[in-house]
């Protein structure tokens, strides 16, 4: 809890230094939940990946914007390898991000395996997002903790003709990072074109990072009805993979990869590494007459992906098709408004998994071949009911999730099928107007989550044919909205959810993951969060923002062998975390942004037996503007980990032999400059 009072405490000194409160923060449009309606006005837990917060930051960082949301914890257990957790655990995801939907411009990152590769998205590529927190399988399918929503066009173009950035930095441990944008727009065209390159040596051991990026966006106004859109992207992403260490060689060398044990090579001898070549393609059409709007994503992908890995040599060919229908009419009652929102969503996924003994990073005899069949789709209704005072959802879905399997070699045998619960995922919301800028809001929702194809297909090589969908009801109450003449943005939120047949991490005899359900686990907690902004005298810019969550998580019921580990905090989350983020700007040229974040100590295993430390990261960004006619240059200087912090941003739970640390990067320099126009 000291850091947290630290954090706190710099709040404390940004508002009391202020002269005077004057300048008005905007009630941010969101679209969440399908109606566009203000924030304050949604009856629901919204988090806010906020434009202006990107500038605040190392220019390649999406773990830390991420993290300025109340309920939100991003790691990076190595560089490009990221999880992430909406108000859960890391329980189900040793790396990559389970249990989460993600959508990208209205299309859906997440396959039909319930994988995301967010890892493909360079930071300059998200512009805007709004974070679901809480169950949403009412409105999106499956998912426990919450949703995604990530935008790329920057609204703040659509009034220019021609606009664009571009920028460079380069800094410590041989990070290098380049990014070009340029939007054209007209009354019947608008594109954005998107290229980005990161290279990065990395501060320990077999940990470098290469990836480039593109992307083409593009929208066309066919008539007053009728638009259509596209989305291109490609992605070619390579890193390597350091491994664990244990304490002992964590505290003595940090920086060293996983050292060879036994008759395993380390990371080094068997050249860890991930590789990802990715194409995703989408195309929109939007319907619009009157009070109906209709939506047509269709979307295809292909993924390459090569991992050589401790254990053995894995390559995956997977191909995705999804298509999304949504269908809203949004009418006027008097003074009230009723929004009606019906539709649905399927997806399939084909894997062709091969699977190799590891040779130092070379392909030896083959193990297994397998053919992975995934095919997930649901139906969703919503109707919303809104007043001067009141406002009620109440949505729900009806879901399906099939997996097919195929093993070729050693042995050929028929196709298997494999088909977890998905059970009806109901949802209501009520929210009353207490003014016209503070709000109360309650919320009942179930959600689920069916297991992705990683924990049906662990490393074991093995199908877990009895593996189920976890699930469990959530109820909410919150209060949201702005003070001090809106110039005060706070939202404040108290959960309780429990969760049946958790999907639990395990490893085998050889240090082999695979995946069990595990009972229940209560996942309660709160979340916090401010945002302030100020204007002083002599051109003085002042934006903060604070977020602190509070998760007390513990398991109800976990049997397993002889133990059972009823009551033990849950694995790998902090009960505290704190993150605040403030700039303070002057004469529209200089500026200094810092950002703070506390995480308390976690359990490591879920016996409880070791815990990682508690930890204080800062960052400080020092910078100079130039606004010339129609473009501004801006230069900085960064310094991350400011207090050279020695911590595992991204711990393996559960590790064998006791390897549960990836060490992060100590104190940092970078150096940059953008343009933009």
């Amino acid at each position: 809890m000291k850091y947290f009072f630290l954090c706190f405490l710099g709040i404390s000194q940004s508002v009391f230094a202020q002269e005077s409160f004057t300048d008005s923060l905007p009630d941010a449009q969101v679209q969440s939940f399908l109606s566009t309606s203000q924030w304050k006005s949604t009856p629901a837990a919204i988090g806010l990946l906020e434009p202006s917060q990107k500038n605040w930051i190392a220019p390649q960082q999406i773990v830390s914007r991420f993290n300025l949301v109340a309920g939100v914890r991003m790691e990076e257990r190595s560089p490009g390898s990221y999880r992430l957790a909406i108000r859960g655990s890391l329980l189900r995801s040793p790396f990559g991000i389970r249990n989460i939907r993600v959508y990208y411009n209205g299309f859906s990152l997440t396959d039909a395996t319930g994988n995301t590769y967010l890892n493909l998205l360079d930071a300059t590529q998200i512009h805007s997002g709004e974070v679901m927190k809480g169950p949403v399988a009412s409105i999106y399918g499956a998912g426990t903790t919450g949703g995604v929503i990530l935008q790329s066009n920057p609204n703040s173009i659509l009034n220019k003709k021609w606009a664009g950035e571009a920028g460079m930095s380069i800094g410590s441990f041989g990070l290098s990072h380049q990014h070009f944008q340029t939007h054209f727009n007209n009354e019947k065209f608008s594109s954005s074109f998107y290229q980005s390159r990161l290279h990065q040596v990395g501060y320990r051991q077999q940990s470098l990072l290469h990836r480039d990026a593109l992307q083409w966006n593009a929208k066309w106004k066919l008539n007053s009805i009728w638009n259509i859109s596209t989305l291109v992207l490609w992605t070619g992403l390579y890193y390597q993979t350091p491994g664990g260490l244990t304490r002992a060689q964590f505290e003595a060398n940090p920086q060293m990869a996983r050292p060879p044990a036994g008759t395993l090579g380390g990371a080094i001898q068997q050249q860890s590494s991930i590789r990802n070549n990715t194409l995703f393609t989408g195309v929109a059409f939007e319907r619009k007459l009157n009070n109906s709007t209709s939506q047509i994503f269709i979307q295809q992908s292909t993924v390459d992906f090569t991992n050589p890995f401790i254990t053995n040599y894995e390559k995956r060919k997977e191909e995705n098709l999804g298509v999304r229908l949504v269908q809203k009419w949004d009418t006027k009652l008097g003074l009230d408004r009723i929004v009606w929102s019906i539709g649905g969503e399927y997806q399939t996924n084909r894997s062709s998994i091969q699977n190799w003994n590891n040779l130092s990073g070379m392909q030896g005899n083959l193990l297994v071949k397998d053919v992975v069949f995934a095919k997930q789709g649901f139906t969703f209704a919503q109707i919303e009911w809104i007043s001067r005072k009141w406002t009620a959802q109440f949505g729900t879905s009806f879901n399906y999730l099939g997996y097919s399997y195929i093993r070729e070699f050693p042995i050929n045998t028929p196709k298997q099928n494999i088909s977890p619960n998905s059970p009806l995922a109901p949802r209501i919301s009520v929210g009353y107007a207490m003014n016209n800028n503070q709000r109360l809001y309650a919320s009942l929702s179930r959600g689920f989550s069916a297991p992705s194809l990683a924990e049906i297909r662990p490393s074991t090589n093995q199908f877990a044919d009895q593996l189920r969908a976890e699930n469990g009801w959530n109820v909410e109450l919150g209060w949201k909205g702005f003070l001090f003449n809106r110039s005060l943005r706070f939202d404040l939120s108290a959960y309780h959810f429990i969760l049946q047949n958790a999907i639990v991490r395990q490893l085998n005899q050889a240090g082999v993951e695979y995946f069990i359900n595990a009972g229940s686990v209560q996942q309660s907690g709160l979340d916090l969060s401010f945002q302030h902004q100020t204007i002083l005298r002599k051109q003085q810019l002042i934006e903060w923002s604070f977020s602190y969550s509070f998760q007390p998580y513990q398991f109800l019921n976990y049997p397993i062998g002889s133990n059972n580990f009823k009551n033990n905090r849950l694995t790998g989350v902090p009960r505290h975390q704190a993150v605040f983020g403030a700039k303070y700007q002057w004469h529209k040229k200089w500026y200094i942004t810092n950002f703070l974040q506390s995480v308390g100590k976690l359990p490591l295993q879920d016996s409880n037996e070791n815990f990682a430390d508690a930890f204080l990261l800062g960052q400080v960004k020092l910078g100079y503007q130039v606004n010339k006619q129609n473009a501004q240059w801006d230069c900085f200087l960064l310094i991350d980990n400011i207090f050279n912090q020695q911590y595992s941003l991204g711990n393996d739970i559960n590790a064998a032999a006791a390897r549960f640390f990836n060490a992060a990067p100590s104190r940092s320099i970078q150096v940059g400059v953008k343009l933009s126009w």
